[in-house]
């Protein structure tokens, strides 16, 4: 029960908006990993990252990608076009990092 209780210490440390509501925490067999699970908007998290459908392209124009990058600011397309011209195109095993723009994410983990 100890190990349970720090481990809700652990995860309350992290600001929760007031609409979104905690469903639970799984421990990974990991150093200190922890998986806060959560019902409401991730867009509103404020998380180490947020995981972005961007396609190969980072070109953010459907479905949950283009919702993260309205969010997110137009910085979000400049930087993911700067990151296609200096490296190339996402390819599975690759995840492009770039800021989280106006979001309250520290990173975006763009994937395809």
């Amino acid at each position: 029960q100890k190990k349970n209780q720090k481990e809700k210490e652990s995860l309350n440390s992290y600001p929760t908006p007031s609409n979104n509501k905690e469903l639970g925490t799984v421990s990974l067999p990991c150093s200190g990993c922890k998986i806060a699970i959560r019902q409401g908007d991730i867009l509103e998290e404020s998380v180490d990252g947020i995981v972005n459908p961007s396609g190969k392209e980072m070109k953010n124009k459907e479905g949950l990608a283009k919702a993260i990058g309205k969010r997110a600011g137009q910085g979000i397309e400049f930087e993911c076009r700067r990151y296609v011209l200096n490296n190339g195109q996402l390819i599975p095993e690759i995840v492009g990092i770039t800021s989280a723009g106006l979001l309250k994410a520290k990173v975006l983990l763009n994937v395809c």
